[in-house]
């Protein structure tokens, strides 16, 4: 009997061997397809929409941008708002439009060559805000380059969202992008026989995230209520950022911006099979990898192949410091005005010791931006 299973155990085996076989997919390598990015607001513009082509399978060559092209944006109420431009494959919206809640958008595109193309009409919803937000001292590992476990401290900052929203049905579909801007100060000695030193402020932005950060369909039928979502990781330390730490006396400081877009059905279901594509490991039950079907098509020629998304979503933004220590369990979030930064640095000197209140050398003045602080 056990030789039986035994012998039953091989000829399985040998049959899965054997009808093993490499899948190679058809790739069409000579087949072009029209990149469309654009975002529609509750805001203020400009709005732009960018044309690209996507390069050839196995193509060097550079981006090639689509000029020339007419666009218009229609709305439900048969009005039409026109862009101009078209260097680089940048449309700018006419300045005076505004979207309003409540309404359906589409995006008409005529190209030179004579293809149209149309997006199915986009509805702008109802901005929502998280209800509230914290942070939560962790660590998290990945592998570095040279294929070793690492571990950077840091906090996770999560947020409470829809408590207001009675039923699950009705929940809204949000995505988040996060940015962090690390500010830091240093000194910097002139010489050893000199008074006076310089002193370093400077500032990075870095997005944080690779993927897109979208809430879950929520299951519970009797309540929206979605609690400790992850907006995202913020490491602590300037190397952890790709930031060389400079020698003298160093001060840091985070301030994270978070942008909290409305998003409608089309647009989710986008991200969602985008992450899927994304996220794959390699692993027998992941997704395969195929075209990421947007809300575009060419009118007059549906075999032509259009890529991206025409996406109008509501917004909301906020901003917060974070205080947090590799050597602490305790972050303190602090709410703060949204700013707009881009990297920068600013030098001034001043009259050692640091830790009295220098005088200034009259060549320098302090040139600190008057949002250093954001308070």
């Amino acid at each position: 009997m056990t030789k039986i299973k035994v012998l039953t155990i091989l000829t399985g085996f040998v049959l899965l061997v054997a009808c093993t076989e490499i899948y190679t997919p058809k790739i069409d390598s000579g087949t072009e397809a029209l990149v469309v990015e654009g975002l529609i607001t509750n805001e203020s513009g400009p709005f732009i929409i960018k044309l690209s082509k996507a390069n050839l399978y196995n193509s060097t060559d550079p981006v090639s941008y689509v000029e020339g092209a007419k666009l218009t944006v229609y709305d439900n109420h048969n009005q039409n708002f026109t862009f101009t431009g078209g260097s680089n494959g940048l449309y700018y919206l006419q300045s005076d439009f505004k979207a309003q809640t409540g309404d359906s958008y589409s995006l008409h595109i005529e190209t030179v060559d004579g293809d149209i193309y149309d997006s199915k009409p986009q509805k702008l919803l109802p901005p929502q805000s998280y209800d509230s937000i914290y942070g939560v001292h962790t660590a998290n590992s990945y592998i570095g380059s040279d294929n070793q476990l690492k571990s950077v401290v840091g906090s996770n900052i999560q947020v409470n969202l829809f408590k207001s929203v009675a039923k699950a049905d009705s929940a809204p579909l949000c995505r988040f992008k996060s940015t962090i801007t690390l500010q830091y100060e240093y000194w910097e000695d002139i010489n050893s026989d000199s008074a006076w030193v310089w002193i370093h402020k400077c500032w990075n932005s870095i997005t944080l995230g690779e993927n897109e950060n979208i809430t879950e369909n929520n299951t519970n039928k009797n309540s929206a209520n979605i609690t400790g979502h992850l907006v995202c990781f913020a490491p602590i330390g300037m190397t952890n950022y790709g930031l060389a730490k400079p020698l003298g006396f160093v001060t840091d400081l985070y301030y994270l911006r978070i942008d909290q877009y409305t998003i409608n059905q089309d647009t989710y279901d986008f991200y969602k099979n985008a992450n899927k594509q994304l996220s794959t490991s390699g692993k027998i039950f992941d997704p395969i990898t195929s075209q990421l079907v947007g809300n575009l098509k060419c009118t007059n020629n549906p075999s032509k192949i259009v890529l991206g998304f025409f996406e109008v979503s509501s917004v909301t933004r906020s901003a917060i410091l974070i205080y947090h220590a590799a050597n602490s369990s305790i972050v303190s979030l602090y709410q703060v005005p949204y700013i707009g930064i881009s990297n920068g640095q600013v030098q001034y000197k001043q009259m050692k010791p640091p830790g009295q209140t220098p005088k200034k050398d009259p060549d320098f003045i302090n040139t600190t931006p008057s949002w250093w602080t954001h308070f």
